[in-house]
């Protein structure tokens, strides 16, 4: 003869262990994939939008002012690395560039590589919404679009967002 209350023990002492054999299986499985936002993600936040000068002489080649009227002068980041340029005067001829890369361990202090081309790359300090964006032309390579000697030196933009 069956006796019901010992069946009745063991089937609850099985569905007990199955549904605690399920649990932890499921909490392995759902384990907290997300280690936080990249350093690229920080980068990319600080860097994305429209910076433009505040006046023409936050363009500065050497320790002078820049050849020519940059007061209009604007460059794009956008979300999907592509970078756009406008208001860069006649008299230098540079910014042929259309795509970036960013690089380095800090969130605010980067290394942009343009065009793909590790001779194209600026270093970009942001701080909220200014941006001092600084790079080297030499008359060795055809850097940033860079086509006559007029543009070699030392450039930094002192930029607002």
């Amino acid at each position: 003869m069956i006796k019901p209350k010992k069946n009745m023990k063991g089937l609850i002492h099985t569905l007990t262990l199955l549904a605690s054999l399920i649990l932890v299986a499921g909490s392995i499985g759902c384990g907290d994939d997300d280690d936080g936002p990249t350093l690229g993600q920080p980068q990319l936040r600080a860097l994305v939008g429209r910076w433009t000068v505040a006046l023409g002489s936050d363009v500065q080649l050497g320790t002078g002012d820049a050849p020519g009227n940059w007061s209009n002068f604007s460059i794009t980041f956008n979300d999907t690395f592509e970078v756009s340029v406008d208001g860069v005067p006649s008299e230098a001829v540079v910014f042929d560039i259309s795509t970036y890369s960013i690089s380095g361990d800090n969130a605010t202090l980067l290394t942009l590589t343009f065009n793909g081309e590790p001779l194209e790359t600026a270093v970009a300090e942001i701080n909220d919404d200014t941006m001092t964006l600084s790079f080297t032309i030499n008359d060795d390579n055809d850097q940033l679009g860079a086509r006559n000697k007029s543009v070699d030196g030392d450039w930094t933009f002192f930029l607002q967002r």
